[in-house]
């Protein structure tokens, strides 16, 4: 190859061939030990962008070689080498999609972030993203670079300044079958949503509840964007969109996603507490969740999983503010879910507040009063009371008020 660097025929038959066996994990090593690695960044260098099959190649050879040799590649500069080739030659699909390709196996070692945004390449990408808005396979690298540099929180400032959550939503809009892009996008919002400044535009909310709803109505028997989009959902809900994603059809999305996916727990806790968030934030939702048998569906998930505290505190929230209505009748379903919480996390504070604090909203009429003493519920706090000792004031408070509510 090297007697032959000048013969760009040559040189792309090689590219293609060394491309093609770096594809299998075991030959990785030796191709890199062979210094295969230094031959394409030498021809990335060369700016041979008359013929961009060879850049992209060599481009591919390196993310492949990354898996085993990122130090190395890191150390001959091949950041930056990297994404000079990708910004001179952005208008090339393939040639983008190898280089995003390329830095997110090097993005995976956190040291090497610092690098990568010194060199702007996450602006490269975003611009790639840009000039090849309709081609998914560039959308899903791209977006692949952004999420894995996304818990980076200088990555995740320089990502939103570049305008990194217009083209990620952007991408979820025009790939909306695309399960990959989907999955990317949502994984890659839910790491930049995680305050309410960074998203200040309505206009912007409502993209990301349009795009977030769309991707689990799209593709509800996917598991990973089942659970990051409740999640969002949680959060668009303490933003003040409870009311907006409740008309958009938000909470029948979630109650779909609980049942599709019931033996996923990731995926019934993050739905338990967007429902949480919803009731708590909007008279309108919590009236939805009630008609459609919210208190029943979050009962049955809270037994199913009763050994998970952080599920427990986040069920229970969420019945308070369901029980919190005259209407609502205390039933065998309720009594069952109380009696399972307690077995399975008596001596844990925090759920038998979160308990106690459900169970008393209920006492709102003479005949759940009695259903609440027919079901022995304050002789079980007074049993666990006692079990968790006399240091828990706020536990004590709640005690009396349930001895009180329930005469």
């Amino acid at each position: 190859m090297r007697l032959h660097k000048e013969n760009l025929g040559v040189k792309q038959r090689a590219t293609e061939l060394l491309w093609s066996l770096s594809q299998y994990h075991g030959n990785r090593f030796p191709i890199s030990q062979a210094g295969v690695a230094d031959w394409a960044l030498e021809s990335l260098q060369r700016n041979e962008v008359s013929d961009c099959s060879i850049q992209a190649g060599a481009l591919g050879i390196l993310r492949n070689l990354a898996h085993v040799n990122s130090q190395g590649i890191v150390d001959a500069n091949g950041i930056r080498i990297i994404v000079r080739a990708m910004r001179q030659g952005v208008r090339d699909a393939d040639l983008t999609r190898h280089g995003c390709n390329a830095l997110s196996v090097v993005a995976v070692n956190e040291s090497y972030q610092e690098r990568i945004i010194g060199a702007r390449g996450i602006e490269v990408v975003i611009d790639g993203m840009n000039t090849h808005k309709r081609d998914s396979f560039v959308q899903c690298a791209g977006l692949n670079v952004l999420e894995t540099m996304s818990t980076n929180s200088k990555c995740k400032d320089r990502i939103r300044e570049s305008g990194g959550m217009t083209v990620l939503l952007g991408a979820m809009i025009n790939h909306g079958p695309d399960i990959f892009v989907q999955q990317k996008g949502c994984a890659l919002i839910l790491d930049l949503v995680d305050s309410d400044s960074v998203v200040d535009s309505r206009d912007m909310r409502h993209k990301i509840r349009a795009s977030v709803l769309g991707a689990m109505r799209n593709h509800k028997h996917d598991g990973k964007i089942q659970n990051h989009g409740c999640a969002i959902v949680s959060i668009l809900a303490e933003w003040g969109q409870s009311q907006s994603i409740t008309t958009a059809g938000g909470i029948d999305d979630i109650f779909s996603a609980m049942a599709i996916h019931d033996r996923n727990k990731n995926v019934q806790k993050r739905a338990i507490g967007a429902l949480h968030q919803l009731a708590s934030q909007s008279l309108h939702a919590k009236k939805k969740i009630l008609e459609n048998s919210g208190i029943k569906r979050i009962c049955s998930t809270v037994r199913k999983y009763s050994s998970d505290s952080e599920l427990q505190c986040s069920g229970w929230q969420g019945l308070k503010y369901l029980f919190n209505d005259e209407d609502v009748d205390v039933t065998p379903d309720i009594l069952a879910t109380f009696r399972a919480t307690i077995a399975d996390n008596g001596k844990d504070d925090s759920v038998v507040v979160e308990v106690m604090g459900a169970m008393i909203q209920l006492a709102t009429s003479p005949e759940n009063k009695a259903k609440l003493r027919d079901g022995e519920v304050d002789i079980t706090f007074a049993s666990v009371m006692k079990s968790l000792g006399s240091d828990h004031p706020s536990l004590r408070h709640l005690h009396t008020s349930f001895v009180n509510r329930t005469r």
